[in-house]
């Protein structure tokens, strides 16, 4: 017991004393802090391509997942990828707004 009181204040001070280090670092969604978004157009070929069943929007998404990120964000892009992954690009162009998304 007598040696309570001076550890609980020594992890008190260590704690105080590394609380900066155990700090987590704030963490950003992959590709939209500073990436510009997608434009109009380029998001209306993106959907053009799937409604077509263009193997090459594959190629297509893969090169603007950033961008598509920052304008849709990344919980949407990651549904896209699933459905793309499986070659679901009907319920993929599903997804894809028809008009800008602001």
């Amino acid at each position: 017991m007598l040696l309570w009181a001076p550890l609980c204040e020594a992890l008190a001070e260590l704690e105080d004393a590394t609380r900066d280090l155990r700090a987590p670092d704030p963490v950003q969604a992959p590709g939209v802090q500073g990436t510009p978004s997608i434009g109009d157009d380029a998001l209306m070929v993106l959907r053009q391509m799937l409604l077509d069943q263009n193997l090459e929007a594959l190629s297509f998404f893969a090169v603007q997942r950033d961008a598509l990120a920052a304008r849709l964000g990344p919980a949407l892009v990651q549904r896209l990828t699933d459905l793309l992954d499986g070659l679901d690009f009907a319920e993929a162009a599903g997804l894809i707004p028809q008009t800008s998304v602001v």
